[in-house]
């Protein structure tokens, strides 16, 4: 490192100088990438400069990238390796729980591990997100953590990068036969439990409200599982199927009640659903949960507000996040060729 001569030039910041010096050191050799900076304590000695003025310079470098800080082991020059620290968090929206804890759960590794995590929100649909994936190679990240639609050109586009060995982990999302690194909640006993809280119930004529998404046609799976075991049957009729953007008005519980009055318990595949079926259960006069039981999917928050509270799947979406964020390093850490493999993780759930 240069002496303390070389400071301090009034018209400018002495932070800012010091970061100076410290860059040029990195240019012309004096450190190189995977050296270690002095300590915090030893450039004040070196530079008699109190430890505000020093930890201001290391955090200017950092925020430049001439530097990488590691927690708990000091700052770094970064090598080759460590040029590229940046991961893609791409999420269908950031307006609901459930994203929001799967994105605490990435940062709460990551950003332990030195990464910037950079958080997309596809806003649900298939074009802004076929556009996001193909930036991902252009804009230098080092990985990517999706959580996908299953639209036919945006899934051509991660089988692609899936089959080059970029390191990407898919969230609640599998390919059916194809190798690679998946995130799953077990919606299969998910639905399991969900139909078990109903019969423990006294239910005997249930129904559900699905889509058909490869994840909640496990829910389904489990769902009827549970009756069959029971030696009950789930009949075609009492399955509703809601259209992609979901049922916002309620139809299929309308649906499934003005054909069936009968029907005694419902399982829907998410917590929204299942909060516009209490309005259509509520509408046609029906007491909840006396005359017919609701269990939804997914806990989140407003379920507590509803009236009566309701009962829904838990899928921890924390754990997700963190599962997804070990899985994107182990990948990192492995040479192209081998990440072509099939990796899964499952998270448990639990009814709430």
């Amino acid at each position: 490192a240069r002496q303390p001569a070389a400071l301090p030039k009034e018209e400018v910041p002495v932070y800012e100088q010091l970061a100076l010096i410290l860059k040029e050191a990195i240019a012309d050799g004096q450190l190189s990438g995977g050296d270690r900076l002095p300590t915090t304590r030893e450039l004040c000695e070196i530079f008699e400069l109190n430890h505000l003025t020093v930890r201001q310079a290391i955090k200017h470098l950092d925020a430049s990238g001439d530097i990488l800080v590691k927690p708990g082991r000091g700052a770094f020059i970064p090598s080759k390796e460590d040029q590229v620290r940046k991961v893609l968090l791409m999420l269908p929206t950031l307006g609901d729980d459930l994203c929001a804890g799967i994105s605490r759960g990435v940062r709460s590794v990551l950003e332990q591990d030195g990464f910037d995590i950079y958080v997309l929100d596809y806003n649900a649909d298939s074009e802004a997100e076929k556009n996001y994936l193909q930036k991902i190679s252009d804009e230098g990240y080092a990985g990517a953590i999706l959580y996908p639609t299953l639209a036919e050109e945006s899934t051509r586009l991660i089988l692609k990068m899936l089959v080059e060995g970029f390191p990407i982990v898919l969230l609640d999302r599998e390919f059916s036969g194809v190798p690679g690194w998946f995130v799953l909640s077990d919606n299969f006993q998910g639905g399991y439990l969900a139909g078990k809280h109903l019969l423990e119930q006294g239910c005997k004529e249930l129904a559900c409200v699905m889509n058909r998404l490869p994840n909640v046609q496990e829910r389904l799976r489990g769902f009827q599982t549970v009756i069959m075991e029971a030696g009950l049957t789930l009949h075609k009729s009492r399955i509703c199927y809601t259209e992609e953007e979901g049922d916002p008005e309620g139809g299929c519980t309308d649906q499934l009640l003005k054909a069936d009055s009968s029907i005694d318990g419902i399982f829907y595949h998410n917590d929204f659903q299942a909060l516009y079926g209490y309005k259509k259960i509520k509408a046609a006069g029906l007491s909840i949960p006396d005359q017919v039981k609701v269990v939804g999917f997914d806990d989140m928050q407003a379920a507590q507000f509803a009236d009566p509270e309701l009962t829904s799947i838990h899928q921890s979406p924390e754990k997700r996040g963190q599962a997804a964020a070990n899985m994107c390093l182990e990948q990192l850490a492995l040479p192209a060729t081998e990440r072509f493999r099939k990796k899964e993780v499952m998270v448990p759930v639990q009814l709430i």
